[in-house]
């Protein structure tokens, strides 16, 4: 039932098309017509114009024969094209429709989903669909047509020679039903399989400057190896099993047809029928068992594209990252400029209240955490890897939403805050830096065509790195490898950073904002955000302390909870937690001047 419903979904793709349709359809059944007439015609030259030597009637015939051949394969030929170009329209449309989808889904789904996985979903399990989008419909319809015309015109002729086939059709559907059904969770494993391998060459591709470094090319090898022969083994156990079934499907009509022969030989002899009346049975059998043949074949077809079908169905039936109102999504398939939401006014402070929060049911990344910051402060948070300093970014810009507590923006709760009005307001400077291929100036834009270019120039200005920028090949129109791949690390960060400021936001998180920097930039990006941060309400996540002596606030967070919470000063009078991790950096740089 899965199976019907799946194709009952695929075939709404085909909406908008049903002039084409009718069209291909119209020529499916002449073709038919042409092709059920020529055994016909066939039988009457072996059976009348040949005997009797008519020269003029052989000739006639012949050409006929020969235009039937040529319209019948105009036809097809026509019908082809017309299915062709409309699967490919629907193919390109269904490309869109996903890619439009994954862009509106949460961030706990690319979670679970690498990007190797997705481009797999996206290219590979469409192009699965292809076929049913072009031939595997009509085709069916069209072996249907000659199994059926063929029956009729042979039981109208014999039903002695029509019975002889009669009991091969079921046979055919029987077994092909049952063992593509079979198959079908073997297919569905079969494109699992592809898209590891998809998903390792996009992860390891990527790394192959790291795995350099780490001497871990030969263990890459060696991992791409296995995930390849599983799927090459898995492929031929599929390939084996088809061609078990074809084998079988090829030899039992080729039997039939030696019946014929058999049994029409002392036909001939006691002239109960004619040669070319057998002649004619003998064509209208491959006409009826090689459409039940192609149909097998489409079957397995069939069932790989709805094991496509499935897996994207299963993306397209993923819930969108929704906004509070009305359901509507935050970027509703439409550009960032036509959604309407003005950017939220915030007056107040940010309030986290009693929150938890766990990206694993066992394992809580935040309990009952509670802190408050107020507009236009500065506030650090820091505290050990992996106690939950970035989690807190995450939950601010809703990529996840809280398990239990919330976090009040003016009083209000963020999620009842439309998501599109909230992210407007709040740049974000990430650990992770993702560049795109393109120049540096639309990579400060992030491609928005709603900043100006002096709104880049004066953040870049302000920033102190125009000049580093316009030290690179062509400055601003400088085009950028994939990830940044031609400028180096301290230069990515400097870009990322003028990046997360641009568009103008009232609320900055910066996760360890001078990380992989020399000192010597590290001192010019703190003197700029000396000069930006007053005015605005500032989040920083720090791993050197020295850099956050003068936040207005340090939060300190161990286990997923607020341990402490003061000025520089306060907590070093305390001497606990936040005095402990700052002595303790201290000794490792006094240790490694030492040497």
């Amino acid at each position: 039932m899965k199976k019907f419903s799946t194709l009952k979904r695929v075939y709404t793709f085909f909406n908008g098309y049903k002039r084409s349709l009718l069209i291909a359809l119209f020529l499916v059944i002449l073709s038919t017509a042409i092709a059920m007439a020529m055994p016909l015609i066939f039988r009457h030259l072996l059976d009348q114009a040949i005997p009797s030597k008519d020269l003029s009637q052989i000739i006639t015939i012949g050409i006929l024969f020969l235009l039937a051949t040529v319209a019948s394969s105009l036809c097809s030929y026509s019908e082809q094209l017309l299915v062709g170009n409309m699967g490919f329209e629907i193919i390109n449309q269904l490309k869109i429709k996903l890619l439009k989808h994954i862009l509106t889904l949460p961030l706990n789904f690319f979670d679970k989903n690498g990007a190797g996985r997705l481009i797999s979903r996206i290219d590979s399990d469409t192009q699965q669909l292809f076929m049913l989008f072009s031939s595997v419909s009509l085709e069916l319809l069209g072996a249907a047509l000659n199994v059926v015309v063929a029956i009729i015109i042979m039981f109208s002729i014999s039903s002695k020679y029509a019975l002889m086939a009669i009991p091969m059709i079921p046979f055919f559907i029987f077994f092909s039903v049952l063992f593509f059904g079979r198959l079908r969770k073997m297919y569905k494993h079969d494109r699992k399989l592809y898209a590891n391998i998809s998903a390792f060459l996009g992860e390891h591709l990527g790394a192959i400057p790291l795995l350099q470094k780490l001497a871990a090319l030969e263990w890459s090898k060696k991992k791409f190896q296995q995930v390849n022969d599983e799927k090459t083994k898995f492929a031929q156990t599929i390939f084996l099993r088809e061609y078990a079934i074809f084998f079988a499907f090829r030899i039992i009509p080729e039997l039939i047809i030696a019946l014929v022969i058999y049994r029409g030989a002392s036909d001939i002899k006691a002239n109960v029928i004619s040669i070319g009346t057998i002649w004619m049975f003998i064509d209208y059998l491959r006409m009826a068992t090689e459409p039940l043949f192609r149909l097998s074949e489409q079957i397995g077809q069939l069932q790989r594209g709805v094991s496509s079908a499935d897996r994207l169905f299963e993306i397209l039936d993923t819930r969108p990252e929704v906004d509070n109102e009305k359901n509507i999504t935050p970027h509703s398939y439409q550009s960032y400029n036509s959604y309407q939401h003005q950017p939220y006014q915030f007056k107040e402070k940010i309030e986290f209240k009693n929150v938890s929060f766990a990206h694993t049911p066992t394992r809580p990344t935040l309990t009952d955490l509670s802190f408050s910051i107020n507009k236009n402060e500065i506030v650090a948070i820091v505290g050990p890897t992996g106690h939950g300093k970035s989690t807190i970014f995450s939950l601010l810009c809703r990529f996840y939403n809280v398990d239990a507590g919330e976090i009040l923006i003016d009083g209000k709760n963020l999620q009842e805050i439309h998501l599109s009005s909230w992210r407007k307001i709040v740049g974000l400077f990430w650990q992770e830096i993702k560049l795109f291929p393109g120049n540096v100036l639309d990579n400060l834009k992030v491609l928005r065509q709603d900043i100006p270019d002096c709104q880049v120039h004066q953040i870049t200005s302000d920033l102190g790195i125009t000049s580093i920028i316009e030290n690179f090949e062509k400055g601003f129109a400088t085009s950028l490898l994939e990830n940044g791949g031609n400028i180096s690390s301290g230069e990515k960060q400097l870009l990322s950073l003028a990046r997360s400021m641009v568009f103008g936001p009232d609320i900055l998180l910066l996760d360890e904002a001078t990380s992989a920097i020399d000192p010597q930039t590290e001192q010019m990006i703190q003197a700029a955000l000396d000069k930006i941060l007053p005015g605005k309400t500032a989040i920083i996540i720090a791993h050197r302390l020295s850099t956050i002596a003068r936040a207005d606030k340090i939060i300190v967070i161990k286990d997923g909870k607020v341990v402490e919470q003061g000025t520089h000063h306060e907590l070093m009078t305390a001497n606990a937690d936040y005095a402990n991790l700052y002595h303790s950096q201290n000794h490792r740089k006094e240790v490694i001047c030492s040497f």
